[in-house]
């Protein structure tokens, strides 16, 4: 499966590799080192490749991730940096910098961003949704008593229903 996207200036190509050691030996070709997360592999190897035409710059990495949700790429405004959700993570990354900026543990398998503006986000996951700017702060989460079954966003918030019935809601601000 190969994957392209484009956003401004910038296109990522998102690759299915056969086993961790070929990703490993494609990323060391392309002098880069980068696997999220870099403790273990889940079984599902892919090449991120970034392209940018202006500033021109590229970058690799690789990441792995066990048998969730295919994992979501979204280009942050600056599109120097992107935000990876895979399992039950979510990863900022300084892409031309080749490194994570930090990593949020969501405790729930990882489902959607929802954009808010170019310096926060919503993460939501099955347990329920947390608020993250770009420098790793908490702003806001919610959670319910059962696991996450639909999400909506209307009017500026995003509204959560669970399993159990349970509703909540909270602005996007």
């Amino acid at each position: 499966m190969n994957i392209n996207i484009r956003k401004n200036n910038v296109a990522v190509s998102y690759t299915k590799v056969d086993s961790l050691n070929e990703l490993k030996e494609v990323l060391r070709r392309k002098s880069a080192n980068l696997i999220i997360p870099d403790d273990e592999c889940g079984g599902n190897s892919y090449l991120l490749d970034f392209k940018s035409s202006y500033p021109i710059w590229q970058a690799s990495c690789g990441l792995c991730f066990g048998t969730g949700v295919t994992p979501e790429i979204m280009l942050a405004d600056n599109t120097d940096y992107c935000w990876i959700g895979y399992d039950c993570q979510v990863s900022y990354i300084d892409l031309r910098n080749q490194k994570v900026l930090f990593e949020i543990d969501t405790w729930g398998s990882f489902w959607e961003f929802i954009p808010v503006d170019k310096d926060k986000i919503v993460i939501v996951h099955e347990l329920g949704a947390v608020s993250v700017n770009t420098q790793g702060r908490e702003l806001w989460s919610l959670s319910g008593h059962d696991i996450l079954a639909d999400f909506k966003v209307e009017n500026g918030k995003v509204k959560l229903i669970f399993e159990d019935g349970q509703v909540l809601s909270h602005s996007l601000e």
